[in-house]
């Protein structure tokens, strides 16, 4: 075979592949603007949320602390996971149009593995913010020999740790570690996967899902950049996703009302 789509869901055709190609010149700004937001939200978690515990928080300033919970609790990172798909797939394409599927997979990996370790050396900065960059990047070194299958099988990935992910979690054995993986902690390397991948505070099993469903929506966008149809596709897209977000909120009031201080 010498050369794999750039899409690796679908058969490429030569139009399909030309029009890739049209597309790797072009920049998706809509997705820098999430990442945008994704960042403030996160930061605005990280430090106006606490504002609303501190007795001496003035009304104002309670104020905008609820705001910022209500908008930007949980959805903030998990957005962030989402746009890490999408940058993976971003960052193989024009590897997997050229045949280079290794490479693709090893540029993911190597992505992945520079985050790990500048999550790695922020845990050593004193602060009172988690820093999630440790679980993110091992969850992009997870993904990306992920880039070469299809989507269908993504989805059913997705669905699959989404069902199991939580049961599973609750079935591991010891305690639920609420710190970040510090340089420190490596000393206890049976410990440390435990809390990486299942029970920490951000485990790998549920950054997974997310980033899955980023590389999906990414080859998605793609290919209907390239098909002259992104408003349509982009209008089916959001529509989707809000109709799930909503699902998805209205089965956490149900189920969790109280949520837990600082969860992300």
């Amino acid at each position: 075979m010498n050369s794999a789509p750039a899409l690796p869901d679908h058969q490429s055709t030569p139009a399909d592949q030309a029009g890739a190609r049209s597309a790797l010149t072009s920049r998706i700004e809509a997705l820098d603007l999430v990442r945008l937001l994704a960042i403030v939200g996160m930061m605005a978690t990280h430090l106006l949320v606490p504002l609303s515990m501190t007795p001496e928080a003035a009304g104002p300033e309670r104020a905008a602390a609820r705001i910022a919970g209500v908008l930007a609790e949980g959805t903030s990172s998990t957005l962030f996971a989402v746009v890490g798909g999408c940058s993976l797939v971003l960052a193989a394409r024009t590897r997997l149009l050229a045949g280079d599927r290794r490479g693709a997979v090893l540029a993911g990996v190597l992505r992945g593995a520079l985050v790990t370790g500048l999550g790695l050396l922020l845990e050593m900065v004193p602060t009172s913010v988690v820093v999630v960059l440790v679980p993110f990047g091992l969850g992009m070194m997870l993904t990306a020999p992920l880039l070469l299958v299809p989507s269908r099988v993504l989805l059913l990935m997705v669905a699959l740790l989404s069902v199991i992910g939580g049961p599973l979690r609750a079935l591991v054995p010891g305690r639920v570690e609420l710190g970040a993986v510090t340089l420190l902690s490596l000393d206890d390397p049976v410990g440390t996967a435990r809390g990486l991948l299942l029970t920490g505070m951000y485990p790998v099993i549920t950054w997974v899902p997310y980033l899955l469903l980023g590389v999906v929506l990414m080859r998605y966008l793609l290919r209907a950049q390239a098909a002259g149809r992104t408003a349509r596709r982009t209008l089916l897209a959001v529509a989707t996703g809000s109709a799930l977000a909503l699902i998805g909120h209205g089965w956490l009031r149900r189920f969790r009302p109280t949520p837990l201080v600082g969860e992300f």
